[in-house]
């Protein structure tokens, strides 16, 4: 069901967005922060029709025109209001995606939490390793899922969940979700004193 109803629309709507990491503000580990046109584009539809049937008194035309001239205005209050309508009532899922895929661990679903102005794909730090991914520049794809069966089949087989799962030990909890790199470079960072050029 999801090769079916989700990996063959992957040309026509996955974007492929650097990766930076997830904001402070932003405490929720198994959601993302996308940019907000790539957002627009692959929701563009689903955008479409809310705009219908918000506003009737529009033909198609008129709604389509509309949303061709103000999809990259991000102070448009009616297009910004429909956004933050899928994000609240939809719960739209992706699919984070890194080439090569080694290993199943290699494609994460997840909800989009919010969407951004910069021109990347803000994710947890924690689920690089299973990427392969750090934060030099690397793209990830990002596939949308609209169907209620691929949501539900990408949440059983590809969710943030399983990574936390102890394989060998069923259902009890690993440690598999440790500091990665950048964590650590981090806190080395944040260990030194720059005022007297040496070690706190």
């Amino acid at each position: 069901m999801l090769r079916k109803k989700l990996l063959s629309n992957r040309v026509s709507y996955s974007s492929r967005l650097p990766i930076v990491g997830q904001s402070n503000n932003n405490s929720d580990i198994r959601g993302v922060s996308l940019y907000r046109y790539a957002f627009i584009v692959m929701y563009k539809n689903v955008i479409l029709k809310r705009m219908l049937e918000k506003k009737p008194e529009m033909s198609l035309i008129d709604t389509f025109t509309y949303f061709t001239l103000n999809q990259l205005d991000d102070k448009n209050e009616f297009v910004n209001g429909i956004i933050s309508d899928i994000l609240r009532e939809d719960d739209p899922l992706v699919i984070i995606n890194r080439a090569p895929s080694l290993h199943i661990e290699a494609m994460i679903a997840m909800k989009i939490n919010e969407v951004i102005p910069e021109s990347v794909v803000r994710l947890p730090p924690n689920i690089l390793q299973y990427l392969g991914a750090d934060f030099d520049g690397d793209l990830v794809a990002v596939i949308p899922i609209f169907t209620k069966e691929a949501k539900k089949e990408a949440l059983e087989y590809l969710s943030l969940d399983r990574l936390i799962i102890n394989k060998y030990g069923g259902d009890n909890l690993s440690f598999e979700m440790l500091p990665y790199q950048d964590h650590k470079y981090g806190i080395y960072l944040l260990e030194q004193d720059y005022s007297k050029n040496k070690h706190i």
